[in-house]
């Protein structure tokens, strides 16, 4: 699979470790194969190794090393901060500051909801199934002639078995 995210000046990067870990950045220059200029709005222009950055999918069309008002003006025209909020990767970060930030009370209360969720999902799929299937409601052990729970013919793993049929036990494989 060929690589779509080079290390090039204008290419926006996330800083994964150090002090300034999960900001956005901007490649300025390359300083040798190790190491890059990064920039962005709010930092002061710094060297980071290539080991703590990760390279996006956004790039912005900036000349090597431009001023802080050049980027920032090229920051605003690529619109950054919005590719990155709507992208997958961006909302997922966001998730997970916001779920770090939750108090016990809180965890607790995203419990509860998700237990109500499931219960909902529950009770659907129930319906769904029983409008899907209205005759046979639990499985019987049909092979030996018995009817399921509701009183409706059960199952038999070789053939359906409808109302008033039966099953000749030769035929379903146990014996």
């Amino acid at each position: 699979m060929p690589f779509k995210r080079f290390v090039e000046i204008g290419r926006v990067a996330l800083v994964k470790y150090g002090k300034d870990y999960g900001r956005l950045v901007v490649i300025v220059d390359v300083v040798d194969q190790n190491r890059a200029l990064v920039d962005a709005p709010d930092m002061v222009r710094c060297q980071i190794n290539f080991k703590r950055l990760s390279l996006t999918d956004i790039k912005i069309d900036i000349k090597r090393v431009p001023k802080k008002t050049t980027l920032i003006k090229a920051m605003e025209e690529a619109d950054v901060k919005n590719k990155w909020e709507n992208s997958s990767w961006g909302k997922k970060l966001i998730v997970q500051k916001r779920r770090a930030s939750l108090n016990d009370f809180d965890r607790f209360k995203v419990m509860l909801a998700k237990i109500k969720r499931g219960g909902a999902i529950r009770q659907e799929l129930a319906k769904l199934k029983k409008e899907q299937f209205p005759r046979w409601t639990g499985l019987g052990i049909s092979s030996l002639g018995r009817l399921g729970p509701a009183g409706e013919p059960g199952w038999c793993p070789h053939k359906m078995v409808g109302p008033g049929e039966e099953i000749d036990p030769g035929e379903s494989g146990y014996e």
